[in-house]
């Protein structure tokens, strides 16, 4: 599709390809370029920063899982010896019941032996009177053979169980001097071996996390590098296409100037023709009133729009502004619309025009600030003066006049170059659509990072605290595996003491005799008593009475020697 300029100097027409016109709307967008570049290179940055911050999320993760692993063991490790130190205090209140109890039987036992004694010696004592004094000596020497036949079988029954009792204790004290040794090193070695493995986990996670951290610094400063790369090589292509787009420039300005050369005669003709044209148009601006001739350029530009409005833009809209609520309004206004029915232009149009003789003459420059206002109130992004004021100046007559200096996005323009300059700018509009959905997909699809050293830097600085607080967590780990040690330790002397006062009660339990049970007893002291008494009484009997006394003594004297053995 070819394209049709018009000379700014000497208003002649000529055609270029679209390849040309591109070339030029593209220095246009130079600076959307640039933006482009930049924005890529701040996308890659941002993908990287992504990346760097979920590797931190996941080494995170992972701290707090074996964190929280390291916490479920310890306890564990403390509900068992919990349970095992308990274990051990049940075991040992059962065998100091199960001593107490061998204690009561074996003073049961003994009192049983006395009673029985006792009984035997008064059923002999009564058999004894009613023998005559031929069966005394019998009885005497039957008595102390028997005597001395129980005598050696209690002593060597006696010596039997305290030998078996002494070697039952010393195998209980050595099977529990065992099992608080083996108990002792198995929890040193289970808390040696706990207090190794948190360490090891630690010291290996803080390597994991500095491995990692250096990994993704790596990977940020290639992905940096790359970005910078393709940013380099971007400028590259950039400075290339500006240079053929220089070469191009000066080929097509030849070319120019070579048409230009070979159209100065039809230039001149159209000069001539141009003369004899303003000399009509003062011809008839002098029979029309000042509001005919503004209405005349208005209706002139309106029938110019209408001629080509079907075939150069069907669904645009050109219509007079009627909305005067502002206190002001312009003459027309121009808007053009997408596929989607977005509005991507808008102009605002003010025509100006006078009559040769009108005395005071204005210039386009009074109308730039009330045309600005109109424009900015009515929405409209660029303001167009149409002119035939200062009909004189060569700035004005030179062509499309770029005032933007007074007034952001304002163009002066004579009535010839109208529809030029609409189409002009809706085509540089219409080229600039699809760049910006693309900038706005990428404005909603991504997160801005100008601020990329910062957010570094701050998540350096969370990491950093997150860091130290888990240092702090691990220390605070470390002290409550001290205190529990302490405790341990702690029940293990409790154990100890009562290790030393179980040897106490089986001191006191071996040092128990039958002589000090019957010690400061009046009832055996009444029993011995009534027995001399009855052998008193007995006066012709003073032989049976002596072996009565021998016999008693001996038997006072055996359960006493029964007594000190046990």
């Amino acid at each position: 599709m070819d394209h049709t300029i018009i000379c700014p100097h000497c208003h002649t027409q000529f055609a270029i390809d679209e390849d040309d016109y591109a070339d030029i709307l593209q220095q246009v967008r130079g600076a959307a370029i640039d933006e482009e570049v930049d924005k890529r290179s701040t996308l890659i940055r941002q993908q990287a920063d992504a990346e760097l911050k979920q590797a931190r999320s996941e080494a995170q993760a992972e701290l707090d899982q074996m964190r929280t692993k390291h916490e479920a063991e310890t306890d564990a490790l403390k509900a068992q010896l919990t349970a095992r130190i308990e274990h051990m205090k049940l075991e040992k209140d059962g065998q100091i019941k199960e001593l107490k109890a061998q204690l009561e039987s074996a003073q049961r036992e003994s009192t049983a032996e006395r009673d029985a004694a006792l009984e035997q010696l008064r059923g002999e004592h009564t058999r004894q009177e009613a023998d005559d004094k031929a069966t005394i000596a019998a009885l005497k020497e039957r008595i102390e053979r028997d005597a001395q036949q129980a005598k050696d079988d209690k002593e060597a029954a006696l010596e039997q169980s305290r030998i078996k009792h002494q070697a039952e204790t010393d195998a209980l004290k050595a099977q529990l001097e065992a099992a608080r040794q083996q108990e002792d090193a198995r929890r040193d070695a289970a808390m040696l071996k706990a207090t190794s493995d948190y360490e090891a986990r630690i010291a290996a996670l803080n390597a994991k996390i500095e491995q990692a951290d250096v990994h993704k610094q790596l990977e940020v400063r290639e992905a940096v590098a790359e970005a910078e790369k393709e940013r380099d090589d971007l400028r590259h292509s950039l400075e290339q296409e500006q240079y053929k787009r220089e070469l191009d420039k000066q080929s097509i300005t030849d070319k120019y100037e070579s048409q230009l050369q070979m159209s100065e005669e039809q230039h001149r003709k159209e000069l001539a023709l141009r003369d004899d044209e303003i000399e009509r148009l003062k011809d008839f601006k002098t029979r029309q009133s000042t509001k005919m001739v503004g209405e005349s350029l208005e209706q002139h530009c309106m029938n110019e729009f209408n001629k080509v409005r079907m075939g150069l833009f069907p669904g645009a809209y050109f219509d007079k502004d009627n909305d005067a609520r502002t206190g002001s309004k312009g003459d027309f206004i121009f808007r053009d619309y997408d596929e989607d029915g977005d509005e991507y232009i808008s102009i605002m149009f003010e025509m100006k025009n006078e009559m040769e003789s009108t005395e005071k003459k204005h210039k386009n420059a009074d109308f730039f600030k009330e045309l600005d206002k109109d424009r900015k109130e009515k929405g409209c992004e660029y303001a167009v003066l149409v002119s035939m004021l200062e009909a004189d100046s060569e700035l004005y007559n030179a062509g499309i006049v770029d005032v933007s200096y007074e007034c952001d996005k304002m163009y002066v323009i004579r009535p010839q170059f109208f529809i030029p300059l609409i189409t002009l700018l809706r085509n540089a509009a219409r080229k600039s659509v699809d760049l910006r959905r693309e900038v706005e997909q990428m404005r909603r699809q991504n997160v801005d990072v100008t601020g990329f050293e910062d957010k570094l830097n701050d998540f350096r600085d969370r990491f950093g605290k997150n860091f130290d607080l888990a240092a702090r967590h691990y220390q605070e780990a470390i002290k409550r595996i001290d205190n529990a040690i302490r405790e341990l330790q702690k029940t293990r002397d409790e154990l100890a003491g009562s290790e030393r006062q179980l040897e106490l009660a089986n001191n006191k339990a071996q040092d128990l005799t039958i002589r000090k049970l019957t010690w400061g007893n009046p009832t055996m002291r009444e029993k011995f008593a009534d027995a001399r008494e009855a052998k008193a009484a007995n006066e012709g009997r003073g032989r049976h009475a002596r072996i009565t006394d021998e016999v008693e003594a001996q038997v006072v004297d055996d359960a006493a020697d029964d007594a000190d053995v046990g």
